[in-house]
């Protein structure tokens, strides 16, 4: 089926709201359309209080009005579409129209307009009304689905335990999450423009202004330093070990670069502590060593001045040694 196929009005069902206060006119519209193929579904309106009560209760796929009309005009009935809150495709059809007034009901929202001694040309004018309608709508669900996932992004990027820092291509901070204004100790403002050395302790800048045009040139996804200690610089002055990964974004205003940055403060200081008690542990393990070692010492030298002392009488001058070496041994 070809393009011109697809917009063909033939056998389509159309309901439409006519605003005309002429029977002849509003016949010979409605025969026009009819001959070019739709369903017709036509109500007609000749005030704007019945024009007013239509809007409310009915659901016109396209609004037919004629300019002049007895007490009223096309404008107020664009006005009354406008308060109604309703998206219906209007097309002024008159008799005449000067070029100030077509101008003017164009910018008040009407979609076209058709001189009544060219209808010919209606059928097309209410096609591109409808397909405009349906680009319309089309746009306010695509708008719809981006806020939504805007909302859903913004909802991650705010929830993320790890601070995240997008950078420009001159290196300068363009968004920040509430995570790294907890990590950084600055507020959003403070970081917004700023180069991203700021959040590097000053050995450390020079070095990562050299690796920034390397790193643009591949931008991959990676963690930056690996097998490194990487430190990062607090508002306050003091610096935090960090985990870095690296990531590039394309957005509207050009590449980026997504940092993410962990504190892993609490890690080292898990794995400091694990340390020390893994040293105690083995120091403990020695010392029971050496005492089993040392005890078994100890018996001998207990056995043996007991031995000693079994062998010495009362009165052998050497008794009172063998004892004081069982009583050493003992305590």
């Amino acid at each position: 089926m070809t393009a011109k196929e697809e917009s063909s009005p033939a056998g389509r069902p159309l309901r439409v709201l006519l605003v005309e206060d002429n029977p002849r006119d509003a016949k010979l519209i409605i025969a026009v359309l009819e001959r070019s193929g739709y369903q017709l579904s036509v109500d007609t309106v000749t005030s704007l209080a019945s024009f007013q009560e239509q809007l409310e209760r009915s659901d016109h796929e396209v609004i037919l009005a004629d300019y002049n009309l007895r007490g009223w005009t096309a404008l107020e009935a664009l006005q009354a579409l406008k308060n109604s809150g309703r998206d219906i495709p209007f097309v002024v059809v008159t008799g005449t129209l000067g070029d100030e007034a077509a101008v003017e009901v164009i910018q008040q929202g009407a979609t076209d307009y058709v001189l009544k001694d060219r209808l010919a040309r209606l059928p097309s004018a209410i096609e591109r009304a409808l397909e405009e309608k349906t680009f319309r709508e089309e746009r306010k669900e695509s708008e719809k689905a981006l806020r939504k996932s805007e909302a859903a992004f913004r909802g991650l990027f705010e929830a993320a335990p790890d601070a995240i820092v997008l950078v420009n291509e001159d290196g300068r901070i363009t968004l920040v999450n509430a995570q790294a204004e907890s990590v950084f100790g600055y507020t959003r403002e403070e970081l917004i423009g700023q180069p991203m050395e700021m959040l590097l302790p000053e050995r450390f800048r020079e070095r990562h202004i050299g690796h920034r045009p390397a790193y643009q040139a591949n931008p991959t996804i990676r963690r930056m330093g690996v097998g490194l200690e990487l430190f990062a610089l607090r508002k306050d002055g003091v610096e935090i070990p960090v985990e870095v990964g690296l990531s590039s974004l394309q957005t509207n205003e050009g590449a980026r670069v997504l940092s993410i940055i962990r504190d892993v403060s609490e890690r080292k200081q898990l794995e400091l502590q694990f340390f020390q008690a893994q040293k105690m542990e083995a120091i403990g393990r020695l010392a029971g060593g050496v005492a089993h070692d040392f005890n078994n010492h100890l018996g001998i030298i207990i056995g043996y001045s007991e031995l000693l002392l079994e062998r010495l009488g009362a009165n052998d001058p050497l008794r009172k040694n063998a004892g004081m070496i069982k009583e050493a041994g003992l305590r």
